[in-house]
């Protein structure tokens, strides 16, 4: 036994891990060495990859992050965009509703005027249209007036003319009156209401004549003829229109001393040349002295013509 061969080495021959197993022990110390080294290079790789996947987290969390900021900043401007977008839609619709108030303003005042325009135009043609009213109103006025004078000047006037006879005691008096023209034209179509009444004489001239005096109804007068005209009369007798009443003594005294008088009134109606109607009211009185000389006394009212 050499110097070398100590316990150890004893136990490396003897053992299986000696010598005589080194064909065995190396095998697995590669083994080992290799699985260590694996588990190395795999704590290497799981490491290394642990790096990456913590630089890819960082770099994607980076990333995000950008494109977070980005998005943000894109909606940020598209925000600021719209808002001044809308601000400047909002201008414009305020501009748009400012320009509709001052064209509806300018077409009110426009209607306005117009309307002005058209009051003005409507009140000078009812002006002037009240004025050739008013002209032809004159004209016609004037036309008219004309014509009445020519008509004044050329139609018949009926007059009449009283007179009384036979007035005595127990006698009947004839009360008749003339008609008369007195115009340039003939009349037509005579008509009369014709009355004697004695009444208590007037106190004063120009009495009013009968206190219950009313033109009675109208009635042709008989034989008069168609017409009046210059020589062409007409007389009416009292008598033969129905006045028949006798005198009596006391009826005489009171006319001849002026206690009572004889009133005649009526009315005379007729048709000139143009057709137009014309009417005559009489009313005459006499009494005492001027009997005999037929001198009628014309009443205050009841005598009048158109």
């Amino acid at each position: 036994m050499s110097a070398n061969d100590g316990p150890e080495n004893q136990q490396s021959s003897g053992s299986p891990e000696g010598p005589a197993n080194k064909h065995i022990r190396d095998p697995i110390a590669r083994e080992l060495k290799a699985f260590k080294e694996q588990q190395h290079a795999d704590s290497e790789a799981a490491r290394t990859t642990e790096e990456g996947r913590h630089r890819w987290n960082v770099i994607t969390a980076i990333g995000v992050w950008v494109y977070t900021l980005l998005t943000l900043g894109i909606v940020a401007i598209s925000i600021g965009q719209l808002r001044q977008s809308d601000r400047n839609a909002s201008q414009q619709h305020t501009d748009t509703m400012e320009a509709l108030a001052r064209a509806d303003r300018n077409a009110g005042q426009q209607h306005q005027d117009t309307m002005d325009a058209l009051a003005r135009a409507d009140q000078n043609a009812s002006n002037q249209h009240a004025d050739t009213i008013e002209a032809l109103r004159k004209s016609d006025i004037a036309n008219a007036t004309a014509r009445d004078t020519e008509r004044r000047q050329l139609r018949g006037y009926v007059y009449l003319v009283t007179r009384i006879e036979n007035f005595a005691v127990n006698q009947t008096p004839d009360v008749g009156v003339t008609v008369k023209n007195g115009g340039s034209t003939p009349v037509y179509g005579i008509n009369s209401a014709m009355h004697v009444r004695y009444e208590a004489a007037p106190r004063v001239e120009g009495s009013a004549g009968p206190s219950s005096w009313k033109p009675d109804y109208l009635k042709p007068l008989r034989n008069s003829g168609d017409y009046v005209y210059q020589t062409k009369e007409t007389f009416v007798s009292m008598p033969s229109q129905g006045f028949s009443t006798v005198v009596d003594q006391a009826t005489y005294d009171a006319v001849m001393q002026k206690r009572a008088a004889i009133f005649f009134f009526g009315q005379i109606a007729y048709r000139d040349a143009f057709l137009e109607p014309h009417y005559t009211n009489f009313c005459e009185f006499i009494y005492d002295a001027d009997v005999s000389m037929n001198l009628w006394h014309h009443c205050a009212a009841h005598n009048d013509a158109n």
